[in-house]
């Protein structure tokens, strides 16, 4: 689910007041810098050749040797008691296009991500946010990674994977990540000298629906039953309680669910009267409702926790990029730290549990089957990734109290095989 490096115009995220805890805080800053060639000469560049690098004392070395002093022009950290305006969403895209053009502009755009982190965090919780859960280690590049699983993870480790793998392992998208590099010791960090951290991020709201699309709905991933399971005692409503087995009505389900993901209908199917039949996963609403009582599976964990950004003396980060322009950040970020051997097309991609990809009106009509307070427990269940990312997760959610669409329609595969 990696969306290209260009505006989206179907993701109309609103503008409003990003309104965390009582804080007036809104994300955005004004971006520095002309950029002086057309617009179609950089992509040019960009995609072709990357003639150019930014070393560590921030000089820039053109394709004919010459090196000169990289202009880095950075806003003033913003006082907590001033209210920062959101640019629109047309402003924010065009910015956006701008550091994607060349490694330089980038550059500034990673000082600047950083430096509002550092910022924000002295108002945060540092104690929940400074120690990363997990980190990888590539020891060939000189750079670790702190995945946050659904957001680009299988392609952050596919621009690796020929360093470590054969072509043939690393093409094929039957093969586990956890076979390949979770539970491998070759990439367990070994010390912070001598390599650069990043960590990938994505629109929080999106992250999550995406989790629950690819693991749950339908049960996609297989390995989810049990949780699947469970959600739906949980949070579904029944109508019967005398010589009604939860536990058995629930996986009997379940199994039919499972049955119909491989195409392989049961031979005997569960009575129609289960309840736990429509539909036979749990829904969205389902879904959330165990994600606010505490089900801390990876995939929905808020990235600020697990991979602790707040603790810039211990547990420095180097790259913050976002999944919304990932090709283009992935490649630059490679192109900075003299790892150009491993950039790659944007067609190049290695998502082995990707779902379909969805325009907004499909994520909308997700979130408008939630109640209202789920959707504040959202908010403030990823309350730090919004603010230190940056992502108007407030604007995203008037959206939904605003869409005119209808609510999504769950497949009812069990009257569908009737």
């Amino acid at each position: 689910e990696i969306l290209p490096c260009k505006p989206l115009e179907d993701q109309n995220i609103g503008s409003r007041e990003l309104k965390i805890r009582t804080l007036n805080v809104e994300v955005a800053e004004e971006r520095q810098g002309e950029v002086k060639e057309s617009q179609v000469e950089q992509n040019k560049r960009v995609t072709s050749k990357f003639p150019e690098r930014i070393t560590e004392n921030n000089s820039v070395v053109t394709s004919g040797g010459d090196t000169a002093e990289a202009s880095v022009s950075i806003k003033e950290d913003v006082q907590d008691n001033e209210p920062v305006k959101v640019q629109e969403d047309s402003e924010v895209a065009k910015s956006q296009d701008n550091f994607c053009l060349s490694s330089q502009l980038f550059a500034e755009e990673t000082k600047r991500r950083l430096s509002w982190m550092d910022e924000r965090c002295k108002t945060l919780e540092k104690s929940r946010l400074s120690n990363p859960y997990e980190v990888f280690y590539f020891r060939k590049s000189e750079l670790s990674w702190c995945p946050s699983f659904k957001a680009a993870s299988s392609n952050v480790f596919s621009h690796f994977c020929k360093d470590y793998h054969p072509e043939s392992t690393c093409t094929n998208k039957e093969m586990n990540g956890a076979t390949l590099y979770r539970t491998n010791k070759i990439f367990q960090e070994h010390g912070r000298d001598g390599h650069k951290r990043f960590l990938v991020v994505r629109q929080p709201f999106i992250r999550l629906l995406s989790a629950y699309r690819n693991k749950l709905e339908l049960l996609r991933e297989l390995s989810f039953k049990t949780a699947a399971q469970q959600m739906m005692q949980n949070h579904r409503p029944i109508k019967w309680n005398i010589h009604f087995y939860r536990a058995v009505s629930s996986e009997q389900a379940i199994k039919h669910a499972e049955s119909m993901t491989n195409g392989k209908p049961l031979a005997v199917a569960p009575k129609s009267d289960n309840p736990y039949l429509y539909p036979p996963y749990p829904t969205f609403r389902e879904f959330v409702a165990e994600v606010l009582a505490g089900w801390g599976n990876p995939h929905i964990v808020p990235a600020a926790q697990y991979c602790g950004p707040c603790d810039q003396q211990k547990n420095r980060w180097d790259f913050v990029l976002k999944v919304e322009r990932f090709d283009c950040e992935m490649n630059h970020m490679l192109n900075i730290t003299n790892n150009q051997r491993l950039i790659t097309s944007q067609t190049e991609h290695w998502a082995t549990n990707s779902s379909p990809q969805v325009n907004m009106d499909v994520i909308l009509s997700y979130y408008t089957t939630l109640t209202e307070d789920q959707l504040i427990g959202l908010l403030l269940y990823y309350e730090e990734d919004c603010e230190l990312f940056e992502y108007p997760c407030h604007g995203f959610m008037e959206n939904v109290r605003n869409f005119k669409g209808a609510p999504h329609v769950y497949q009812n595969v069990w009257d569908k095989h009737r």
